[in-house]
């Protein structure tokens, strides 16, 4: 099984708006918002994060050389 992801690396506001500018439908998944989830709330430490050095092109870099490894 082969999990392909082509726009991991590509960001959300950049996704949403060729989107918009397209007139291309897409979805809004609501448990984004809900931080019952574990994502929405590491998405919430972004800012403490990214001044620690974790950014997210760092964490695309990363995610892209254990994909190699």
């Amino acid at each position: 099984l082969t999990i392909v992801r082509p726009l991991l690396d590509v960001p959300k506001a950049d996704l949403v708006a060729l989107c918009e500018n397209n007139d291309i439908s897409f979805v809004r998944d609501p448990t984004n918002e809900n931080e019952a989830y574990a994502r929405p709330r590491l998405r919430a430490a972004r800012d403490v994060l990214e001044r620690e050095g974790l950014s997210s092109q760092r964490l695309v870099v990363t995610a892209s050389r254990m994909g190699r490894a």
